[in-house]
Parts: C-alpha cells; sequence; structure tokens
C-alpha cells in the first residue's frame, strides 16, 4: 500500500481562523480593479489628466458600492 495513502490531509482553514487584520474586502479589490480598468480605458482613449482622474475616482466608488453588495448577498447565503 502506498504511502501516501496513510499521510493525513491537508489542513483546510476556515474563514474564522484567518485573522481579521489579514482578511481583504470584496468592495476594496473590486474598487481597485475596476479603477484600474477605467484609468487603462480612458489612457487609451487619450483622455486628459483631468477626465482620467475623474474616470478612476467615479469607477473607484462604484467598484466599491459594487463589492459592498456582493459581500452582502454573501453573507446573507
Amino acid at each position: 500500500m502506498p504511502e501516501s495513502r496513510k499521510r493525513p490531509g491537508a489542513h483546510y482553514e476556515t474563514p474564522a481562523d484567518i485573522p481579521a487584520s489579514q482578511r481583504t474586502h470584496a468592495s476594496t479589490i473590486l474598487a481597485l480593479l475596476v479603477a484600474l480598468f477605467a484609468a487603462i480605458i480612458a489612457w487609451f482613449l487619450g483622455a486628459g489628466t483631468t477626465t482620467l482622474v475623474i474616470a478612476v475616482l467615479v469607477a473607484a466608488a462604484a467598484g466599491y458600492f459594487a463589492g459592498k453588495a456582493m459581500e452582502r448577498n454573501a453573507a446573507r447565503k
């Protein structure tokens, strides 16, 4: 019999095992991703600096609220 069958399985970490300081929220990640995509699109479209900054701020706000909605839906289920 192979020795690997006798080895215990990998330990599964539940979210409660991860310290709160190391957890990342969906709202933060989504806000950064959407803002990055908006910056890239605005840059390729040749927008000025002011327009680029406004696009990034609006996209980050939209991504933040979309991430908050995702967190609410995940917590409800």
